[in-house]
Order: structure tokens, then C-alpha cells, then sequence
């Protein structure tokens, strides 16, 4: 089953899952969230389908209590983001939701990943229930943590030790 939905420049055909982003998107934006620098967004505000399976489509920036960072891959920690996954015909899929943290490293600092379905394959959608009580656990978490221990630790405690 596919929804038709218009375009300025052509038509092409939705997946039911697809409708329920923009429900996410209202949402997320609603809690402080902002789409990543690197998301195309179409005519709504919200990011194109073409993004889904890459990581970042949204994150939190009150991360590390606001703090402004370099971004040196593999080294900065990751601010609490969230993205869309599907399998590979793009027909079942699932919120995805990563929290702040190191990439690799111990069990206190490592980023942790949690799965919302978008759909119980009767495309009944997200529940966002669900998600706003995971959310406002770590949202709290994710403005608490102060990131020189997570680089610390990543360089001379346990996350180092651990990612070697």
C-alpha cells in the first residue's frame, strides 16, 4: 500500500510510514529538537524520505548542558539524536534513538540505541506515548552529562581502554 502525494516537480509514491514522520518531526521539534545541518527538508519543514537509514535526522542540541563542540569524528561525544530506519525494500520502519555518549567505550559512557516501530504493519503509526516516556529520561540524562568526562575517560580512562 503507497499514498500518492503531490510535488512541484513530479509524483512519486509514499509509503504509509512516510505520513507519520511529519507527526515525529511536529513532535520532536516541539521537545527542542533541530533537524541536522546536513537534512534536506522539502516545502513542509520536514526532512526528505531520501535521508532515511542515515544517522542524525534530528538531535537535542541542550546535550552536555548546551556546550558547543569541535566535532572531531570519533572523539566528540554524540549529542542524544534520533533518525528513521527501514529494511531494505524501505516498507517496515523504525524510530531509531541514540543516546548522548561516546561511539565505544565503558558502560557509563557508551551511547545506548532504542527502537520505536512506525508501523505495526497495519500502519497505524508511532506511538509517540511510548517515545515521550523514553524521551524524558533521556533528555535529562543527555543535559546532565558533562562531555570533558566523557573525553576524558576516552582518552585516559576506561572508554579508551575499551575502544583500543
Amino acid at each position: 500500500m503507497s499514498i500518492e502525494t503531490p510535488s512541484t516537480e513530479s509524483t512519486r509514491r509514499r509509503q504509509p510510514w512516510e505520513i507519520t514522520v511529519r507527526d515525529l518531526h511536529v513532535f520532536l521539534l516541539g521537545r527542542g529538537w533541530v533537524t541536522e545541518d546536513v537534512a534536506d527538508l522539502d516545502e513542509d519543514g520536514w526532512p526528505l524520505s531520501g535521508l532515511v537509514n542515515s544517522p542524525g535526522w534530528w538531535c537535542y542540541p541542550p546535550s552536555y548542558g548546551g556546550a558547543v563542540m569541535n566535532r572531531v569524528d570519533e572523539v566528540t561525544p554524540e549529542q542524544l539524536s534520533c533518525h528513521i530506519s527501514t529494511d531494505d525494500d524501505g516498507t517496515n520502519a523504525q524510530v531509531l534513538v541514540t543516546s548522548a555518549g561516546n561511539l565505544s567505550g565503558c558502560e557509563l559512557h557508551i551511547v545506548c540505541g532504542y527502537s520505536f516501530d512506525l508501523d505495526d504493519r497495519d500502519y497505524t503509526g508511532l506511538d509517540l506515548a511510548d517515545l515521550a516516556e523514553s524521551l524524558d529520561v533521556l533528555e535529562p540524562q543527555a543535559r546532565a552529562i558533562d562531555p570533558r568526562e566523557l573525553i576524558e575517560c576516552r582518552f585516559f580512562g576506561p572508554c579508551g581502554a575499551q575502544a583500543v
